[in-house]
Formats: C-alpha cells, sequence, structure tokens
C-alpha cells in the first residue's frame, strides 16, 4: 500500500533513489542476527570494530528484567568482560547510556564494542540491541561523500530503507522527512 489518508484524501507516493545519502546520517543502523552472519560468512572481520551495542538498549528496563530473571550479575559481567570499551568525541555523537545506574563504571556515554561476532549474536539472544558507530557529525561510520563505503555488505536496515519489512514503502512522517525520493504522485478524493 503506497498512499496514506491526509485531511480525509488518499494521497499516492512512489519512491525513486535521488543517492543524497540523507538515509545515511543520523540514524541508528541497528543490525540484525542474519547481517551478522551475513558477515561472519564473508569473512568480514574488519566490520566487527565498527559495531555498538545501541545505548538505549542496555537501559534500566534491560536491567530490570535480567533482575527478575535472576540474571543480573550474570548480565553485568557478561557485558564487562565481552565488549571493549571505547570513548571517543569522534565517532559517536552525544548519547546517554542509562545503564549508569547498573554499571556505574562505564559513565554516561561510553561505548561498548563486542570483542566477536559471536558475542554480538548471544548479546542479541539476550535483548540486546546493535548498531554502526556514528561519525561525530551523525553519519554512519561507513558513509563517505555520498557512497556506502560495505555497500555490498551493508546491513538489511539499508537495503530495506525506505520499505518497511513487509515490503510496502513507509509513507510515515519522519521517513518523509528523510528520504527526499518519496513523492506524491496523485491524490485521490
Amino acid at each position: 500500500m503506497n498512499y496514506r489518508i491526509e485531511k480525509g484524501k488518499r494521497i499516492y507516493y512512489k519512491f525513486e533513489c535521488n543517492h543524497c545519502g540523507d538515509c545515511c546520517r543520523f540514524l541508528d543502523i541497528l543490525l540484525e542476527k542474519e547481517d551478522i552472519l551475513k558477515w561472519i560468512a564473508q569473512d568480514s572481520q574488519d566490520i566487527l570494530q565498527y559495531i555498538q551495542i545501541q545505548p538505549e538498549s542496555i537501559s534500566a528496563d534491560f536491567f530490570i528484567k535480567a533482575e527478575m530473571e535472576g540474571k543480573l550479575e550474570e548480565r553485568k559481567e557478561e557485558i564487562l568482560k565481552n565488549h571493549y570499551q571505547y570513548q571517543s568525541e569522534d565517532l559517536q555523537r552525544d548519547s546517554v547510556i542509562f545503564s549508569y545506574l547498573f554499571l556505574p563504571e562505564l559513565g554516561n556515554n561510553c561505548i561498548l564494542i563486542p570483542q566477536t561476532f559471536q558475542i554480538a549474536l548471544d548479546g542479541m539472544q539476550a535483548g540486546i540491541k546493535y548498531m554502526f558507530l556514528s561519525k561525530n557529525n551523525g553519519d554512519c561510520i561507513f558513509f563517505s561523500g555520498k557512497n556506502c563505503t560495505i555497500y555490498e555488505l551493508r546491513p538489511l536496515i539499508c537495503t530495506r530503507f525506505p520499505f518497511d519489512d513487509d515490503g510496502t514503502l513507509a509513507i510515515n512522517d519522519w521517513t518523509l522527512y528523510v528520504c527526499k525520493g518519496i513523492k506524491r504522485i496523485k491524490k485521490i478524493k
């Protein structure tokens, strides 16, 4: 379905990529299990150093759930033992890790990079989300000029955008704002 109702009218949209690169800016490039498995199969170990825990995924809710399951200390230990801790003004735009209540040694803006792809897979299984690092200006770490430097190995979220998981064009306000390749094509009363 490539339409939405606006002011009581059905508005249709189409998409044609204009290669502006706006989809590579200021977005969390969330990774999926299939992405990790693809990089393992392609022996793309160099990508690993650019993966981090999405800060919001290890929120107070994450730790409260772990505590309710009786796994709080185990989760805390896994995160500290299995991830490199990295602080850099050059890579990540400001974000607060809400886990400082549970892991105060991390501080408020620590980047956590999995040591192996298997650790990322295990973390995903435990409910942790992973994403690519962002440059200080908000661009994806693999975005250069107007090009993706890992285009053939890019994550599923990138291959799908601006479409939803079911293949329909995502025409919500946010996607229409980000993607200049989505255009109105006609109105039907």
